[in-house]
Protein backbone atom coordinates (compact mmCIF):
# COMPACT_ATOMS: atom_id res chain seq x y z
CA UNK A 1 0.00 0.00 0.00
CA UNK A 2 1.46 3.36 -1.04
CA UNK A 3 -0.72 5.69 1.03
CA UNK A 4 -3.83 5.56 3.21
CA UNK A 5 -5.87 8.57 4.28
CA UNK A 6 -7.20 9.11 7.76
CA UNK A 7 -10.36 7.31 8.82
CA UNK A 8 -13.27 9.69 8.42
CA UNK A 9 -17.01 9.75 8.92
CA UNK A 10 -19.42 11.07 6.29
CA UNK A 11 -23.10 11.92 6.49
CA UNK A 12 -24.97 9.56 4.18
CA UNK A 13 -28.03 11.43 2.93
CA UNK A 14 -30.65 10.26 0.45
CA UNK A 15 -28.88 6.88 0.65
CA UNK A 16 -25.59 8.01 -0.89
CA UNK A 17 -22.34 9.94 -0.48
CA UNK A 18 -19.62 11.07 -2.90
CA UNK A 19 -15.89 10.52 -3.36
CA UNK A 20 -14.18 12.77 -5.86
CA UNK A 21 -12.48 16.01 -6.78
CA UNK A 22 -14.05 19.33 -5.85
CA UNK A 23 -14.03 21.83 -8.72
CA UNK A 24 -10.85 23.90 -8.51
CA UNK A 25 -10.45 27.52 -9.53
CA UNK A 26 -9.33 27.92 -13.12
CA UNK A 27 -10.65 24.55 -14.30
CA UNK A 28 -13.77 24.13 -16.41
CA UNK A 29 -16.50 22.57 -14.20
CA UNK A 30 -17.46 19.23 -15.75
CA UNK A 31 -21.14 19.50 -14.80
CA UNK A 32 -21.79 15.76 -15.12
CA UNK A 33 -24.31 14.33 -12.65
CA UNK A 34 -24.53 10.73 -11.38
CA UNK A 35 -27.09 8.52 -13.10
CA UNK A 36 -29.12 7.13 -10.21
CA UNK A 37 -31.28 5.17 -12.65
CA UNK A 38 -28.27 3.00 -13.54
CA UNK A 39 -29.04 0.67 -10.62
CA UNK A 40 -25.39 0.45 -9.55
CA UNK A 41 -23.92 0.39 -6.04
CA UNK A 42 -21.14 2.71 -7.23
CA UNK A 43 -22.09 5.30 -9.86
CA UNK A 44 -19.20 6.85 -11.82
CA UNK A 45 -19.37 10.34 -13.28
CA UNK A 46 -16.66 12.78 -14.35
CA UNK A 47 -14.51 13.55 -11.31
CA UNK A 48 -16.75 11.68 -8.87
CA UNK A 49 -17.78 8.25 -7.59
CA UNK A 50 -21.18 8.12 -5.89
CA UNK A 51 -21.52 5.33 -3.32
CA UNK A 52 -25.11 4.12 -2.87
CA UNK A 53 -25.85 3.01 0.70
CA UNK A 54 -28.43 0.48 1.91
CA UNK A 55 -29.61 2.95 4.57
CA UNK A 56 -31.25 6.29 3.80
CA UNK A 57 -29.72 8.47 6.52
CA UNK A 58 -26.75 7.61 8.72
CA UNK A 59 -23.01 8.16 9.27
CA UNK A 60 -20.57 5.86 7.45
CA UNK A 61 -16.87 5.39 8.16
CA UNK A 62 -14.67 5.80 5.11
CA UNK A 63 -10.99 5.82 4.13
CA UNK A 64 -9.18 6.30 0.81
CA UNK A 65 -6.06 4.43 -0.25
CA UNK A 66 -3.47 4.44 -3.03
CA UNK A 67 -2.11 1.00 -3.88
CA UNK A 68 0.52 -0.42 -6.24
CA UNK A 69 -1.15 -3.84 -6.39
CA UNK A 70 -4.79 -4.20 -7.46
CA UNK A 71 -7.05 -6.77 -5.90
CA UNK A 72 -5.60 -6.82 -2.39
CA UNK A 73 -8.52 -7.77 -0.09
CA UNK A 74 -9.27 -5.17 2.56
CA UNK A 75 -9.36 -7.85 5.26
CA UNK A 76 -11.75 -10.02 7.20
CA UNK A 77 -15.34 -8.84 7.09
CA UNK A 78 -14.82 -6.70 3.98
CA UNK A 79 -16.62 -7.42 0.69
CA UNK A 80 -15.72 -6.10 -2.76
CA UNK A 81 -18.62 -3.88 -3.79
CA UNK A 82 -17.45 -2.81 -7.26
CA UNK A 83 -14.42 -2.39 -9.53
CA UNK A 84 -14.28 0.47 -12.01
CA UNK A 85 -11.98 3.15 -13.41
CA UNK A 86 -11.25 6.79 -12.59
CA UNK A 87 -9.64 9.67 -14.49
CA UNK A 88 -8.75 12.86 -12.60
CA UNK A 89 -10.49 15.89 -14.08
CA UNK A 90 -8.92 18.63 -11.94
CA UNK A 91 -5.76 18.58 -9.81
CA UNK A 92 -6.21 15.07 -8.40
CA UNK A 93 -7.16 15.90 -4.79
CA UNK A 94 -9.82 13.40 -3.68
CA UNK A 95 -12.25 14.22 -0.90
CA UNK A 96 -15.35 12.60 0.62
CA UNK A 97 -18.57 14.54 1.16
CA UNK A 98 -22.27 14.17 1.90
CA UNK A 99 -24.85 15.52 -0.56
CA UNK A 100 -25.77 18.53 1.62
CA UNK A 101 -23.55 18.26 4.70
CA UNK A 102 -20.17 18.87 3.08
CA UNK A 103 -16.81 17.27 3.71
CA UNK A 104 -16.31 14.23 5.92
CA UNK A 105 -14.76 14.73 9.35
CA UNK A 106 -12.33 12.55 11.34
CA UNK A 107 -13.93 9.41 12.78
CA UNK A 108 -14.25 8.91 16.53
CA UNK A 109 -12.11 5.75 16.45
CA UNK A 110 -9.71 3.93 14.09
CA UNK A 111 -10.81 1.66 11.24
CA UNK A 112 -9.20 -1.76 10.89
CA UNK A 113 -8.23 -2.35 7.25
CA UNK A 114 -5.66 -4.84 5.92
CA UNK A 115 -5.28 -5.98 9.51
CA UNK A 116 -4.00 -2.58 10.64
CA UNK A 117 -5.61 0.32 12.47
CA UNK A 118 -6.18 3.42 10.30
CA UNK A 119 -6.09 6.42 12.63
CA UNK A 120 -8.90 9.00 12.60
CA UNK A 121 -8.28 11.88 10.23
CA UNK A 122 -9.52 13.55 7.09
CA UNK A 123 -10.27 11.05 4.28
CA UNK A 124 -8.28 12.95 1.63
CA UNK A 125 -5.97 11.48 -1.02
CA UNK A 126 -3.69 13.14 -3.59
CA UNK A 127 -3.69 11.46 -7.01
CA UNK A 128 -1.32 12.21 -9.88
CA UNK A 129 -3.58 13.96 -12.44
CA UNK A 130 -1.36 12.62 -15.21
CA UNK A 131 -2.32 9.02 -14.36
CA UNK A 132 -5.48 6.95 -14.74
CA UNK A 133 -6.62 4.57 -12.01
CA UNK A 134 -8.38 1.33 -11.39
CA UNK A 135 -10.69 1.57 -8.39
CA UNK A 136 -11.96 -1.03 -5.95
CA UNK A 137 -14.67 -0.17 -3.46
CA UNK A 138 -14.70 -2.39 -0.36
CA UNK A 139 -17.59 -2.38 2.13
CA UNK A 140 -18.10 -3.67 5.64
CA UNK A 141 -21.45 -4.19 7.42
CA UNK A 142 -23.41 -3.37 4.30
CA UNK A 143 -25.01 -6.80 3.79
CA UNK A 144 -27.32 -6.41 6.82
CA UNK A 145 -27.14 -2.65 7.49
CA UNK A 146 -30.76 -2.01 6.51
CA UNK A 147 -31.99 -4.93 8.62
CA UNK A 148 -30.05 -3.74 11.69
CA UNK A 149 -31.39 -0.22 11.21
CA UNK A 150 -35.00 -1.47 10.94
CA UNK A 151 -34.58 -3.77 13.95
CA UNK A 152 -33.46 -0.83 16.09
CA UNK A 153 -36.55 1.12 15.04
CA UNK A 154 -38.89 -1.79 15.78
CA UNK A 155 -37.33 -2.18 19.21
CA UNK A 156 -38.25 1.41 19.98
CA UNK A 157 -34.64 2.46 20.26
CA UNK A 158 -33.31 5.70 18.95
CA UNK A 159 -32.48 5.54 15.26
CA UNK A 160 -29.18 3.76 14.73
CA UNK A 161 -27.03 6.26 12.86
CA UNK A 162 -23.47 5.03 13.44
CA UNK A 163 -21.63 1.76 12.91
CA UNK A 164 -23.90 0.51 10.13
CA UNK A 165 -21.49 0.65 7.18
CA UNK A 166 -17.81 1.30 6.50
CA UNK A 167 -16.06 1.79 3.16
CA UNK A 168 -12.50 1.86 1.87
CA UNK A 169 -11.93 3.04 -1.71
CA UNK A 170 -8.62 1.90 -3.24
CA UNK A 171 -7.04 3.59 -6.27
CA UNK A 172 -4.34 1.81 -8.29
CA UNK A 173 -2.45 3.56 -11.14
CA UNK A 174 -3.08 1.71 -14.41
CA UNK A 175 -2.28 4.16 -17.22
CA UNK A 176 -1.44 7.70 -18.25
CA UNK A 177 -3.36 10.71 -19.52
CA UNK A 178 -2.63 14.33 -20.32
CA UNK A 179 -2.97 16.08 -16.97
CA UNK A 180 -5.92 18.49 -16.84
CA UNK A 181 -4.71 22.06 -16.72
CA UNK A 182 -6.42 25.22 -15.47
CA UNK A 183 -7.30 27.97 -17.90
CA UNK A 184 -4.68 30.72 -18.23
CA UNK A 185 -5.52 33.76 -16.09
CA UNK A 186 -7.44 36.43 -18.02
CA UNK A 187 -5.84 39.79 -18.67
CA UNK A 188 -7.58 42.98 -17.49
CA UNK A 189 -8.77 43.59 -21.04
CA UNK A 190 -10.17 40.07 -21.37
CA UNK A 191 -11.98 40.32 -18.02
CA UNK A 192 -13.60 43.59 -19.05
CA UNK A 193 -14.71 42.20 -22.40
CA UNK A 194 -16.13 39.08 -20.74
CA UNK A 195 -18.03 41.12 -18.13
CA UNK A 196 -19.03 44.28 -20.03
CA UNK A 197 -18.67 43.36 -23.67
CA UNK A 198 -15.90 45.89 -24.28
CA UNK A 199 -12.39 46.70 -23.01
CA UNK A 200 -11.67 49.33 -20.31
CA UNK A 201 -11.90 52.96 -21.42
CA UNK A 202 -8.11 53.43 -21.48
CA UNK A 203 -7.73 50.36 -23.75
CA UNK A 204 -10.25 51.31 -26.41
CA UNK A 205 -9.50 52.77 -29.77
Amino acid sequence: MLAVSGAGVVDVEFAHFDVGEAAEEGFEPNGELPDFDAGRDVIPSAGCLTIVSRVQDHEACVALALSDSPGTPAGEGWELLDSLSYRPVYGGRLEVWGPTSGAASPAASPMVVWGQAVAPGEPVLELDPGRTYGVQVWAQGRHDAAERFDAALRAGADALHQGLEAYVIVFTPDGHQEAPRPRPALTRRERSVARHGEPPLNMRG
